[in-house]
């Protein structure tokens, strides 16, 4: 590791050693570049001599004051900024303030990380692009080393040629021949039990739940309370990025194509409503996550990509859309990255009104987490990365009848499932494997390996950079669950029930979960699955008063934690880094 810095000290003298050591390096070179410059913000800590980092603890650095007291005493400084690897919001807003250029990676861009914010089309202005670091091969290296992928990847991307889709920006008129996925995701069909029939449920109401990759649809029969027909389709927004943060991206680049993207949605909609509505709906209800409830609503998402991911409106109301007749309410979102979605999800599981302590998670790219407690409903989200959907995975998948989509052991050994020739591994079937590798000592408490991939067959195989990656999302989850208890001020042993919403909830096997580390241990015994809990509450809030009631009168009850800003977060996530 490195020393660390005696930073009140550096402050009682002026920080002279940092001006005399700039002054003699701007003598030497025309730019300065400073390594981990998230260091500046926070640094993790660890006592002398301890072998591992379970001791540590994250401390504050002097931060941009720093930085504006040297060019105070210099001037404008010529640094270049070190802002590599996983940044926390300040992270970002002090080099923002400070307006250092950052730097880009080119070898990081074709490797199979897919690393797109290294691709030279997706740099940002003020950035300075290496083709590798001290960290990386030498280019020449690199191109050796290289597999075939990567090389062919590369040329295309320098001759303009064919590319994959996912990682090809259309520069003018292009022509694309697309095999469109067949989505097996149906709402199944059920009875809806309202607490308080509402007293305008009458004719016929559309129930909506917008999601990043699959937009579900349900016909309601408000007056019989009952599902008369289901669809669900994949978001038409995904051919202008994969998931939020690229359509944000898209968005930042031109706010015009949050019009686009409103028009795809509500056109798919609509052809969705034609196929299985009798007739136009009386009364819609729409959730989704905060970004997807902006472009439906036609606010500008631009403020939740950046410090400090504050949204236009956090909604919670009627508003006349272009698909509909009929008003369309959009539910009340928590905050930049914790939706109606959640909220609907929340008072559909029980959530506000409960005496037990519940915790509601709904697990993928952004895992967002609610917690009842004494009266209190606290709210968090975390990063987990798309590792749990199988992105970025290098055998990853969808949940496809070609997928690996069920791992355990059998007699000592791994087994797995498929209902054809494997070409991939769904999410929660890496999760199985994993578990299973942990069991079998494949995987040790640290997430290393002996080899550098495990094979399920010749084409299908789990890598040590795929459970790395599984490694991060899994401490991001749990971490924020702990993070949770604390501010609600209870142990994690005091959860008496847990609730796993969504597709990959139903998908997810406890026992994994708790082997992986996801979920604390203690609360072995006490997870179920509740569907498509967003769905529900759509449809309810359609039929139900009391539930209707419960939605405006929830926002009170709230409590968000803002995991990104949380030194307790990051501590328990470094903890939850180790496989128990």
């Amino acid at each position: 590791g490195n020393p660390i810095y005696d930073w009140d000290r550096h402050k009682e003298t002026g920080y002279g050693w940092w001006i005399d050591r700039l002054k003699g390096s701007t003598k030497l070179y025309d730019v300065v570049r400073i390594d981990h410059f998230r260091g500046f913000d926070e640094y993790y800590a660890i006592p002398y001599g301890d072998k591992t980092a379970v001791n540590g603890k994250w401390e504050q650095g002097p931060g941009i004051e720093f930085f504006r007291f040297l060019e105070e005493k210099l001037g404008k400084l010529n640094i270049i900024a070190e802002d590599l690897g996983f940044l926390t919001p300040s992270v970002i807003k002090m080099l923002e303030d400070s307006g250092f250029p950052g730097m880009k990676l080119l070898e990081c861009a074709f490797d199979a990380m897919n690393i797109t914010a290294f691709l030279p089309h997706n740099f940002i202005t003020n950035c300075i692009c290496y083709t590798g670091t001290h960290d990386n091969h030498t280019l020449a290296g690199w191109l050796n080393i290289a597999d075939e992928e990567e090389l062919s990847l590369l040329g295309e991307y320098a001759a303009k040629g064919y590319r994959l889709a996912c990682r090809t920006k259309a520069l003018g008129r292009v022509e694309i021949d697309y095999n469109p996925l067949s989505s097996t995701a149906q709402a199944g069909l059920e009875v809806l039990d309202a607490q308080e029939p509402s007293a305008v449920s009458d004719g016929i109401g559309a129930a909506i739940d917008v999601g990043t990759t699959t937009v579900a649809v349900l016909c309601v029969d408000m007056n019989a309370q009952k599902i008369l027909a289901a669809d669900a389709f994949i978001n038409p927004q995904r051919a202008m990025g994969a998931d939020v943060m690229s359509r944000l991206s898209v968005i930042m680049e031109d706010p015009c194509a949050a019009d686009k993207m409103q028009s795809m949605l509500f056109e798919r909609i609509e052809e969705s409503v034609k196929n299985i509505f009798p007739k136009a709906p009386d009364a819609v209800s729409l959730c989704g996550n905060t970004v997807m409830e902006h472009i439906a609503a036609g606010l500008d998402a631009r403020g939740i990509a950046q410090y400090p991911f504050t949204p236009a409106s956090l909604l919670g109301d009627e508003y006349k859309l272009g698909f509909a007749d009929a008003p369309v309410y959009l539910f009340p979102c928590v905050a930049g990255y914790v939706g109606g979605d959640v909220t609907a999800g929340i008072v559909a599981c029980g959530l506000d009104r409960t005496d037990e302590n519940i915790l509601l998670l709904d697990i993928g790219t952004n895992g967002e987490l609610a917690l009842s407690h004494n009266g209190r409903v606290y709210t968090a989200s975390a990063a987990a990365g798309p590792a749990f959907e199988g992105g970025n995975l290098e055998c990853g998948m969808c949940a496809a009848p070609d997928a690996i989509d069920r791992v355990w052991i059998e007699d000592g050994e791994i087994r797995w499932h498929s209902d054809k020739t494997p070409n991939g591994i769904c999410g929660s079937a890496a999760l199985d494997a994993l578990a299973a590798m942990l069991e079998l000592e494949i995987v040790d408490e640290t997430g290393a390996m002996d080899d550098d991939r495990y094979s399920f067959t010749e084409n299908v195989w789990l890598s040590d950079a795929d459970v790395r990656a599984l490694q991060l999302a899994k401490a991001a989850i749990c971490a924020g669950v702990r993070t949770l208890c604390r501010a609600a001020g209870i142990k994690e042993s005091d959860i008496s029930r847990v609730l796993i919403a969504g597709s990959f909830g139903a998908h997810l096997d406890p026992d994994s979960a708790l082997r992986v580390g996801i979920i604390p241990s203690c609360l072995e015994g006490r997870i179920e699955s509740v569907g498509n809990s967003a769905l529900r509450g759509a449809a309810l809030r359609l039929i139900d008063e009391d539930y209707r009631r419960r939605i405006d009168e929830l926002r009170p009850k709230l409590e968000h934690v803002e995991l990104s800003l949380s030194k307790q977060f990051n501590q328990y996530y470094i903890e939850e880094m180790i496989f128990e």
